[in-house]
């Protein structure tokens, strides 16, 4: 009908540190979807692309190389997603955007200094592409955080890092998506399967699918003191305002019941916490 809605095209990230299971991930995660009746397109890594043909890594060495570099990536990403988004809306299917890595991932290779001067030169804007940008982001843990026994480089001859780097990685990554409103964390707590069926779950939630684990975000009331004392803790923070504004209808002309009390203002404050080490 021309009066029904498109079908949703959704967007989904999957990142996080080097050796965390992506690559299994997005092939398991596609072919899910794919059985539920989505159209699924898996948008590639940038950096890959990159590295894996001409960009060498020892060029990082060179004065200002590294900056050229996540400039180039970030346009790279931009134009992907944004050529697959266009072939999915052409079908008008339902679909599903797997991006390998989203454009905030490069924050986690930058300075704050050259992160803020290329949003800036290229106008972008920081909570528009990390909290606007995708309907969720999913942060595989990197090997190197807890299942050290199977850390590797020998798959991706992109990856370099040695365990604590990956670590160092991997903890940046998350800081750099920290305030995304779905930003799910997979640890290796257990074993791989259950990591990847974790992110299953997630995702079919997003999508409006059935999932066997219940869950959902935990919010929590905490006193001025103890946000005060976050300064002094190994924890990352992001605050930010939420406004809520309520309506009603007016029914003193009327012989209705009484209406609620007047519309007012809820102001909330956020604290998405992601705990170092």
């Amino acid at each position: 009908s021309p009066l029904s809605p498109p079908p949703p095209i959704l967007r989904f990230v999957l990142t996080g540190g080097p050796c965390g299971g992506k690559t299994t991930a997005l092939a398991r995660l596609s072919t899910y979807l794919r059985n539920l009746g989505f159209d699924v397109y898996t948008v590639p890594e940038a950096s890959t692309l990159l590295l894996s043909n001409g960009a060498a890594p020892s060029n990082f060495s060179i004065d200002g190389w590294g900056d050229k570099f996540q400039v180039s990536l970030l346009k790279i990403q931009e134009g992907l997603e944004g050529a697959f988004h266009r072939l999915a809306s052409a079908t008008n299917r339902k679909s599903v955007l797997l991006c390998d890595r989203g454009l905030m991932d490069g924050k986690a290779y930058m300075s704050s200094i050259s992160w803020d001067a290329m949003l800036l030169d290229l106008d972008l804007n920081e909570v528009k592409i990390r909290d606007e940008r995708y309907d969720a982001v999913f942060h595989l843990m990197s090997a190197a955080i807890g299942a050290e026994k199977f850390y590797t480089t020998e798959n991706n001859e992109a990856r370099t890092e040695t365990v604590e780097e990956a670590r160092d990685v991997d903890r940046r990554t998350q800081k750099a998506w920290l305030g995304h409103p779905r930003h799910h964390v997979f640890s290796n707590s257990s074993d791989f399967e259950s990591k990847l069926r974790e992110l299953v779950d997630a995702a079919s939630k997003v999508c409006g699918l059935p999932k066997l684990d219940k869950g959902g975000s935990r919010k929590f009331l905490i006193s001025d003191t103890w946000m005060k004392s976050l300064s002094h803790r190994n924890v990352n923070v992001q605050v930010f305002n939420v406004e809520k504004v309520y309506l009603y209808e007016d029914f003193s002309s009327s012989n209705s019941p009484p209406p609620p009390p007047p519309p007012f203002f809820f102001f909330f404050f956020f604290l998405f916490f992601k705990r170092g080490g």
